[in-house]
């Protein structure tokens, strides 16, 4: 048996992993957004009568309800994609594995040349 002392190194297999947040309020593309539309249909409404005998809540409801309604109805949504996952390069996969191989050898074969490498 060969004399490896256990505060040599410590050894363990980690997986992360993370779960994928997705935002449950509608994103719109508004630089393709049809604003003469949203114009034109707020132009047609009489404000006056539309808003006669509410309070300033009520009526800064009523517009925000509305403006919600004419970007639904001339605003295209977004298109929803997967961020495509950052992959470490060819060359860093390759220094990995050789350092990973450098390991194996030197817990096979304890010596200075070995953990050289290794380091």
């Amino acid at each position: 048996m060969r004399n490896k002392s256990d505060h040599v190194v410590l050894r363990w297999d980690l997986q992360l992993s993370s779960l994928e947040l997705t935002s449950a309020q509608a994103k719109y593309n508004y630089h393709k957004g049809n604003f003469v539309a949203i114009q034109n249909s707020l132009q047609c409404i009489d404000w006056n009568e539309r808003w006669k005998d509410k309070s300033v809540n009520e009526m800064w409801y009523d517009l925000v309800q509305l403006l919600k309604e004419q970007v639904a109805l001339h605003i295209p949504p977004k298109e929803q994609y997967k961020k495509k996952k950052e992959e470490l390069s060819k060359r860093t996969q390759r220094l990995i594995k050789r350092r990973c191989m450098a390991w194996k050898r030197y817990c096979l074969y304890c010596s200075a040349k070995n953990w050289d490498q290794y380091k």
